[in-house]
């Protein structure tokens, strides 16, 4: 307790410095790593809360409203501000936006009051120096201010949305910012990927995810081999089409993917958290990942789907941690496969289980659904890649084709 508060005062004191010589905390940062933060000094998580936007957070200052705006402006010049276009800018969205939550947009408090403040930004972008006397604007020359994002290289911009966009746009990689010496903010996506069911708040991504505040994350399964490998048996076997179900889907990468290829997806994930994630992450609707339990949902749900994946699910089964067998598991999945089952599980080589599934080989597991399948032909496709740098001895795992025979 005594640390913590002790860690508290300098965190104060830190503060106190800043608000007295802000420049002795600035710094040169490179404006990819910038993200568009809140309004009205409000944080960034918070803004996208009241707004719903919760991608926001995650957006680049060079995909910001501010930065879209200006590259209108560069092209089609004062038409930008015609009524009928202004309104549908991501600029006029974001102002509106300020007025609902907070009662102004800088000091305008009217709707038709915004194109005021697009003309001033304009100007600035023309290379206007303005006077401004507004105690809802910064002073010329003070420090554009932002917020580390924690367990990342990442900043939130806490003030300073238009110079930073006048920076971005005019080419600039750089771009001098104060940090405030604040213990930093998570993003909501970051919130959201640790709170998933298996993560533990670890700072790990189940399947890729392609985020600024996220890079610095371990991806656990990498997922293209598998998906490579996945592709390249379809295309020899002629199914470039059909209905594809993934059983346990995660955030719903493969989802994604396959729906992209042309094929009808499905994904089931029994942690809503996780299918939140793959919602904001891929943009995949609600009803093409659903959180249900997945030897639920095969027992209720009859049909056949072309092709079924069935990743890193079965070994659970296995150490009897679910409700039913494995036999009675494998014969669900079984019953709803039209034509091949991708399939891969945890194995004894792996140091997490080499006590608990020893035995449980490549070849133990083609000969256990040889014996509990009605799959004609059982190939292994190849080994993922997933078992290295600090997750080594682990995965590894072998991926089994069980398919018909046409």
């Amino acid at each position: 307790m005594q640390r913590t508060l002790h860690d508290i005062d300098i965190r104060r004191g830190a503060y106190g410095l800043y608000r007295l010589c802000p420049n002795l905390f600035s710094r040169k940062l490179k404006l990819n790593k910038l993200l568009v933060g809140g309004a009205n000094r409000y944080s960034a998580a918070t803004h996208a809360r009241l707004t719903g936007d919760l991608l926001r957070p995650s957006t680049p200052v060079a995909a910001s409203a501010h930065a879209e705006f200006l590259r209108a402006y560069r092209e089609v010049g004062d038409a930008v501000f015609r009524s009928e276009r202004f309104e549908l800018t991501a600029y006029y969205r974001w102002a509106r936006e300020c007025l609902n939550l907070y009662g102004r947009y800088f000091s305008h408090t009217a709707v038709q009051d915004i194109v005021h403040k697009a003309k001033s930004f304009a100007r600035m972008f023309d290379g206007e120096r303005l006077n401004v006397q507004d105690r809802h604007e910064s002073c010329a020359g003070a420090a554009v201010e932002v917020r580390r994002i924690k367990f990342s290289d990442c900043y939130e911009i806490v003030d300073g949305h238009h110079r930073l966009s006048l920076a971005v746009v005019q080419g600039l990689r750089e771009y001098p910012c104060s940090v405030l010496p604040t213990e930093g903010a998570l993003t909501p996506m970051q919130e959201l990927v640790m709170d998933c069911e298996w993560m533990f708040g670890k700072r790990s991504l189940c399947q890729p995810i392609s985020m600024p505040e996220l890079e610095q994350w371990r991806t656990v399964r990498k997922c293209t081999d598998r998906l490579k490998m996945i592709l390249t048996w379809l295309a020899r076997n002629g199914i470039s089409s059909g209905a594809f179900l993934d059983i346990g889907s995660s955030y719903g990468w493969f989802v994604a993917e396959m729906s992209k290829r042309g094929f009808q997806s499905l994904g089931i994930e029994r942690d809503a958290a996780v299918c939140r994630v793959g919602q904001l992450a891929y943009g995949i609707d609600r009803s093409a990942n659903i959180v249900e339990d997945a030897t639920t949902f095969l027992g209720s749900h009859p049909r056949q789907y072309d092709v079924v994946c069935c990743l890193s699910i079965l070994h659970h089964f296995v150490l009897g941690e679910e409700a039913v067998s494995a036999a009675e598991f494998i014969q669900l999945v079984d019953n709803v496969t039209g034509s091949v089952l991708f399939l891969d599980t945890g194995e004894c080589h792996e140091r997490e289980f080499s006590r608990s599934l020893n035995g449980w080989n490549a070849d133990k597991i083609r000969s256990w659904l040889q014996d509990h399948t009605t799959f004609s032909t059982i190939e292994i496709l190849g080994v993922d890649g997933d078992g290295d740098g600090p997750l080594q001895r682990q995965y590894g795992r072998h991926l089994f084709a069980c398919s018909r025979t046409r």
